[in-house]
């Protein structure tokens, strides 16, 4: 499978990720939220993570799932299907 996205260290300590290819309503180059590591945004489907959102710990966003916002996904959370989660939504 082709890697959606790369990781750019950021200064909170997390990893800002940055879109490798084009991808439901994504296209290369666009910059999205912040992960913990790469476990935690599926590379397969169209799930994405927007604006100041963040997935850490053993959360997962998956199949065409959106993160948005300033929403915070964490703990062993896992969102997926066509599930979008924003504004200050916390999920963990």
């Amino acid at each position: 499978m082709t890697p959606k996205y790369k990781m750019i260290p950021d200064a909170c300590g997390l990893f800002r990720v940055v879109a490798l290819r084009d991808f439901g309503l994504v296209r290369a180059g666009d910059v999205g939220g912040l992960v913990q590591h790469g476990a935690n945004l599926s590379h397969a489907g169209n799930a994405w993570i927007e604006g100041n959102a963040w997935i850490e710990g053993n959360a997962l966003v998956a199949g065409n799932a959106l993160i948005a916002e300033n929403a915070r996904i964490a703990g062993n959370a896992t969102v997926t299907g066509d599930a979008t989660v924003a504004g200050n939504a916390r999920v963990a």
